[in-house]
């Protein structure tokens, strides 16, 4: 495994449809957590470079993320993620040197944004704003990345925590 690696949290391959088509790479995105989120890096470390006698920052958690709507929902196999880490970072991963792969469908996922989809989020953020005590959150109004879903969640919780409301003087009782 190569030691320097692109410092990078990720790579986007070029938007539409057309242009997917006619990129060297079938991934629509990569996510290096281990950048991204540095405490994964660690606890791969930890779990891992270790025992081999690896210097830290030769295990990395990579997400790649694949298909597009629309579109058949694509085969993926490790030689086809790994020549698109490739292609994405410059970086050769052989395949002997992968700790462990999952392919995870996500067939529930958001639909594209669109105009209407915000005025409808707005409108029902809207409604739910004058209830006392109750928040919403996910991805659906907070943005899509685990990053945006938790800082609006954790923005939620503390608007909750600082708010007096019936339910919380019940809880404290």
């Amino acid at each position: 495994m190569p030691r320097s690696w692109p410092r990078a949290g990720g790579f986007r391959a070029a938007g539409g449809p057309k242009r997917a088509r006619a990129a060297p790479v079938r991934a629509k995105a990569l996510s290096h957590l281990s950048v991204k989120w540095p405490w994964i890096g660690e606890q791969l470390h930890q779990l891992h470079a270790d025992d081999a006698g690896a210097p830290e920052g030769t295990v990395h958690a990579l997400r790649l993320s694949y298909g597009r709507p629309g579109e058949p929902r694509p085969q993926v196999e490790l030689a086809d993620a790994l020549a698109d880490v490739k292609v994405f970072t410059g970086v050769r991963i052989r395949s002997e040197d992968v700790i462990d792969s999952l392919l995870v469908r996500w067939d529930g996922t958001l639909p594209p944004v669109t105009p209407a989809y915000r005025e409808r989020t707005r409108r029902l953020l809207a409604q739910v704003e004058p209830l006392a005590g109750l928040a919403v959150t996910g991805a659906w109004v907070a943005g899509t990345g685990i990053a945006a879903v938790i800082a609006h969640a954790r923005e939620q919780a503390a608007e909750l925590a600082g708010s007096t409301t019936g339910v919380e003087e019940e809880g404290r009782a």
